[in-house]
């Protein structure tokens, strides 16, 4: 697993990037969960 971690690393593994985000409510703000997804700009490689 570690050596196969080791030759992808750059890549994700599989399906759609998705940003890390906190919940919005004082009952969820502590959790992260997998946001909606990218903005074009932010998908951009300079």
């Amino acid at each position: 697993r570690q050596k196969k971690a080791v030759k992808i690393f750059p890549k994700p593994t599989a399906g759609p990037l998705r940003p890390v985000v906190h919940g919005q409510t004082v009952k969820y703000n502590m959790k992260l969960r997998a946001g909606k997804g990218f903005s074009l700009e932010e998908l951009k490689v300079k």
